[in-house]
């Protein structure tokens, strides 16, 4: 036996509208459900050194989560030319209410590595955290070089850090 039921909107007990229906059976869900994604990249050139240093452009600030059960899948994507024999290593920070917290570093201090130099190589690091707030999140990826200075970052292609919400 078919049943049909026939609504304008779907609510919460608490009345906040959660989708409406038009007349042509089109479903709007509510903002509240879409999951969040975030985005930037660098612009430029930059030198990496002998010290942790943010990568430009990869920092994301003031990410609200959805829900204090939320995860975030965070993927970067870092461009680089080696100029010489150096080696670096990437790392993650996750900022709330200002407070740093190291969330993922590459195991081996090389994580690139380069024998002879004038190589641009790409490193792509994803990391799925679970942050459990519901404070203003921030995220960013840094650098450190082994060796020499003679690491920059973006020839040929920007670095990119993306961060993607799912509800939790």
């Amino acid at each position: 036996m078919a049943s049909t039921l026939k609504v304008n909107t779907i609510q919460h007990t608490g009345g906040n509208t959660a989708a409406t229906i038009s007349s042509s059976g089109q479903i709007t869900l509510s903002s509240a459900s879409y999951p969040q994604v975030f985005h930037s990249r660098a612009t430029g050139d930059q030198d990496v050194t002998n010290s942790y240093t943010d990568i430009s452009g990869c920092v994301l600030t003031g990410i609200t989560p959805r829900s204090a059960n939320s995860k975030f899948l965070i993927t970067g994507n870092i461009y680089m030319n080696l100029n010489s024999a150096t080696g670096m290593r990437i790392r993650m920070i996750r900022t709330v209410g200002g407070s740093d917290t190291v969330i993922y570093t590459q195991r081996n201090t090389y994580a690139i590595y380069q024998n002879a130099g004038g190589d641009h190589e790409q490193n792509v690091v994803t990391f799925l955290d679970t942050p459990s707030t519901a404070a203003a999140i921030g995220y960013r990826f840094q650098v450190i070089e082994y060796d020499t200075d003679a690491i920059t970052l973006n020839q040929g292609d920007f670095s990119s850090i993306t961060v993607q919400e799912y509800l939790g």
